[in-house]
C-alpha cells in the first residue's frame, strides 16, 4: 500500500484575466476551482496510473466533507483528520494575467493529540509499504513534524519517498529514503552553492546519495531533470519540447511516475525515470493532472 502524507489540502480558485489594473473592475476570462497540494497531485496521478493510495492529513471540519468529496471523484483514497480551523484559511487565489499572482491562506494549526491521531491512521504500515512525505510543512505546524513520522516508522521497513518544498530532506536522509525529488533550489539552499548546469546538479545529488538517499531526482526546468541512484547510475533528460498549458501538479507527477514505473518494471530504474518523465509532461501538457493514456503516450 502507498501512503502520501501531507500537512492538509487546499482549495484552489484560478483565474484567468487579460488585463488586471488596481482599483478597476476586471472581467474574468476563466476560472476553475480544484482542490490541491502537492500530496494531492501525486496521489491523483499515481490512481491514474492504477496504483491505490492513501492520502493522510488534516482538514479544518467546515470545508473537510467537501475536500474529501472532490478528492474522492478524483480517485483518491483519503484518511483526513478534521481539526478545528477556519476553511477561508485553506484557500488560495491564483491570479493568471499580465503577471501571475498567488493569494495564499495563512493554513490551521495542529495539536499535539491530532498529531497523535493521524500516527493512528499510519499504525496500518507493514514491510513493502511506500510512505510519501510531500507538500511544505506550514507555520502551524511542528518544524520536525516530517522526522517525527519517520522516527516512529521507518523500522518497519518500508521505502520512504521525500518529496517536499522544505529543505527538510536533511534531517531524513539519516532514514535512507528510497527517492528524494527536489529541485535546483532545494539543491543551492541545501549545499549553500549555485548550479551551473545539468552536470554540476548531479553532482550534487550524487552528495545527496553519499548521505543517505538511494535515488535523488533533481528538477532542473529549462535545463532538464537529472536522476542519480546509489548504485551510480545517472541520467539526465533534456526539458520537454512541447506546449505548455498546466504546470501545477508537474513536480509531484514525476514523483508518481518515478515509483509507478519502478513498481511495474520491478526495479528498473531506466525506465521508472522514463514513466516520471512521461508522467510530468503528460501533465503540462494538459490541464489538470494527466490520465494514464496521455502518460504513456509520451513513453
Amino acid at each position: 500500500m502507498i501512503y502520501s502524507v501531507i500537512p492538509y489540502p487546499v482549495v484552489n480558485y484560478y483565474t484567468r484575466v487579460n488585463n488586471l489594473e488596481k482599483g478597476k473592475d476586471t472581467e474574468i476570462e476563466k476560472s476553475r476551482v480544484f482542490i490541491g497540494d502537492g500530496g494531492i497531485y501525486t496521489s491523483v496521478m499515481l490512481g491514474n496510473l492504477g496504483y491505490m493510495n492513501m492520502t493522510v492529513g488534516f482538514v479544518p471540519d467546515d470545508v473537510g466533507r467537501f475536500i474529501e468529496e472532490a478528492l474522492t471523484e478524483n480517485g483518491c483514497s483519503t484518511g483526513f483528520i478534521k481539526v478545528k480551523g477556519n476553511g477561508s484559511d485553506c484557500v488560495n487565489i491564483m491570479l493568471d494575467g499580465v503577471k501571475p499572482t498567488n493569494l495564499t491562506g495563512k493554513g490551521i494549526t495542529v495539536t499535539k493529540k491530532d498529531i497523535e491521531h493521524l500516527y493512528g491512521k499510519l499504525d496500518f504500515l507493514t514491510k513493502g509499504d511506500t510512505l510519501i512525505l510531500t507538500g511544505k510543512i506550514p507555520s502551524g505546524f511542528p518544524k520536525d513534524y516530517y522526522t517525527d513520522i519517520l522516527k516512529t516508522f521507518a523500522d518497519r521497513e518500508i521505502d520512504i519517498v521525500i518529496d517536499t518544498e522544505n529543505d527538510c530532506f536533511k534531517e531524513c536522509l539519516t532514514y535512507d529514503p528510497f527517492l528524494v525529488r527536489t529541485d535546483k533550489d532545494g539543491i543551492e539552499k541545501h549545499f549553500e552553492t549555485t548550479l551551473k548546469d545539468a552536470s554540476s546538479a548531479a553532482w550534487y545529488a550524487g552528495k545527496l546519495v553519499e548521505e543517505g538517499a538511494q535515488n535523488v531526482i533533481v528538477y532542473l526546468g529549462a535545463e532538464g531533470t537529472v536522476l542519480v541512484s546509489k548504485d551510480g547510475k545517472a541520467f539526465h533528460s533534456p526539458a520537454p519540447k512541447g506546449n505548455v498549458v498546466n504546470t501545477i501538479g508537474a513536480r509531484e507527477s514525476l514523483a508518481a511516475g518515478f515509483i509507478a514505473g519502478y513498481l511495474d518494471s520491478e526495479g528498473d530504474l531506466y525506465y521508472a525515470f522514463n514513466m516520471g518523465l512521461a508522467a510530468s509532461n503528460a501533465t503540462a501538457f494538459t490541464e489538470g493532472i494527466a490520465t494514464a493514456e496521455n502518460v504513456r503516450a509520451l513513453m
